[in-house]
């Protein structure tokens, strides 16, 4: 073979080979139609809140969801944190973080979110300081209000008229049905611990009234700050709020441990924990306690197709309330909580079903 021919037949076989090589992804541009934020651009909220969780929505040049693509998320304020770092988006052209916590420092909050090979996007949060209520309430109180346009700006941007809400009860948690009814629109209450969430009548979504919200709630020994809202922010006018006894806990010991990651399937009947309330009707209640490294955090889920679930999680002696959920007459209900310290936690798995004596089969999960 002459040398020049040779050399022919070497460059078509490394032209070939290279036709052969993978690309990395990471370098291909993928061929975007748009890209959406359709949740958490613009919000406000208060320090040591989960802001509404971002979600980005990319749709291809047939304006089809892509599904897949690699978006990374990144908190850019000391104290602020997103989990997890990394998503992609799933069949509806959406990734989503599991949650987004604001910094402890009232001011603006930027994450920004990088749709690898398309481009960079950012959700900015305003973190607004606690609201503080100059006037006392007690169980039991019936209040006349108003939402004003110079209230105290709660998380979402919504006015509120905060009231200090003091339980009566020095020992144990003292439970309290709270009701708020709006002259002309939807009413919400939120409860905070120290600035921290605590509970919130939007978990309850069947009332009696269209402007009406309740719920019940466990207070902590001491005072707890209670806003007084509108569902819809802008929403401004007189309220009525209603406070009535409701379930003490009894200080119950825990049935069960249970580690994170693991599941629980029970019946509840009158053999478990008591709640007694100001009536003298009674919740029962499974208790399970839980331990926790600093900073872990879980999801804690309750489904049932038999009671109404309802969910506490408490310190290691069972006096304080760290966070609950009501969700009202539903019968799943999720809830997330982070422990500040190391150590063991409670977990109150219980049923507002009425008449109270009335349980059933139900199933737990304790998810990182």
């Amino acid at each position: 073979m002459h040398l020049a021919a040779l050399r022919m037949v070497v460059v078509s076989a490394l032209l070939g080979a290279a036709a052969c090589v993978d690309v990395p992804q990471a370098v291909v541009r993928p061929r975007v139609g748009s890209v959406t934020l359709i949740a958490g651009a613009n919000q406000v909220t208060q320090v040591g809140s989960d802001a509404t969780i971002p979600q980005l929505r990319v749709l291809g040049p047939d304006s089809l969801p892509m599904r897949g693509l690699e978006v990374r998320y990144t908190a850019l304020d000391s104290g602020s944190s997103v989990t997890p770092a990394i998503v992609r988006t799933d069949s509806l052209g959406i990734a989503q973080p599991t949650s987004w916590t604001v910094s402890s420092v009232p001011g603006q909050d930027t994450l920004v979110a990088v749709v690898v090979g398309v481009g960079t996007y950012r959700f900015i949060v305003t973190v607004t300081p606690p609201c503080l209520g100059s006037t006392t309430a007690i169980v039991g109180d019936s209040i006349n209000g108003t939402v004003s346009s110079t209230g105290c700006l709660a998380s979402g941007g919504r006015r509120a008229t905060a009231y200090q809400f003091t339980s009566s009860v020095p020992s144990l948690p003292h439970g309290a049905t709270i009701r708020m009814t709006g002259a002309s629109y939807r009413g919400r209450v939120d409860l905070q611990l120290n600035g921290a969430p605590l509970a919130s009548t939007s978990f309850d979504t069947s009332t009696a009234s269209p402007n009406t919200a309740s719920m019940i709630a466990f207070l902590a020994p001491g005072t707890v700050t209670m806003l007084a809202q509108a569902e819809t922010p802008g929403s401004t006018g007189n309220f009525g709020l209603q406070t009535l006894a409701a379930p003490v806990y009894t200080g119950c010991m825990e049935n069960a441990f249970i580690m994170r990651g693991g599941t629980s399937t029970a019946t509840i009947d009158t053999s478990a924990c008591p709640f007694i309330d100001g009536s003298g009707s009674t919740y029962f209640a499974h208790v399970y306690r839980v331990r926790l490294g600093a900073g872990q955090r879980i999801v804690v889920r309750m489904n049932s197709v038999a009671i109404n679930c309802f969910i506490l999680i408490l310190d290691a002696q069972g006096v304080n309330v760290l966070t609950q959920n009501n969700a009202g007459t539903v019968n799943a209900t999720a809830l997330q909580f982070t422990a500040t310290a190391a150590g063991y936690y409670l977990i109150a798995a219980l049923s507002t079903l009425t008449p109270q004596s009335v349980g059933g089969p139900y199933s737990l999960s304790v998810d990182p």
